[in-house]
């Protein structure tokens, strides 16, 4: 199967909050109940972060047009570090599309995209 990378826009919106929900809901870590609810919460949210020059939010699409998964990094500063720190926040593969490399090849992007942003250090947030 052919997959796209590539910056998230907003006609993403939805796709990204599917792929989202999905991952809390992994994690327990939503109120949200269904996808309605859940985008509700973070619609806002989300389009806030594709807006800002603080946010990288890269998504990989399969032929059919779906979004299949996503990846989300934010710049920073912090007390501890002289530098802007990228923080690597959200990466999420649909199932069906794992084992595939797709995860590498969002890191790569998002990788290349912070360097752009002169990032020379990610923390990944678990």
């Amino acid at each position: 199967m052919d997959y796209t990378i590539r910056n998230a826009t907003d006609a993403d919106l939805n796709g990204i909050l599917c792929c989202l929900f999905a991952l809390k809901k992994m994690y327990g870590s939503t109120p949200a109940s269904s996808l309605g609810e859940f985008t509700k919460l973070h619609n806002e949210s989300v389009l806030n972060c594709i807006a800002s020059k603080q946010n990288v939010v890269v998504g990989a699409e399969c032929a059919e047009h779906a979004s299949c998964g996503l990846m989300s990094c934010t710049a920073r500063h912090v007390l501890r570090t002289p530098y802007v720190l990228g923080s690597l926040e959200e990466m999420f593969v649909h199932t069906e599309h794992r084992r595939r490399g797709l995860g590498t090849r969002l890191w790569v992007e998002a990788a290349s995209q912070m360097r752009n942003m002169s990032i020379e250090r990610v923390e990944v947030i678990t």
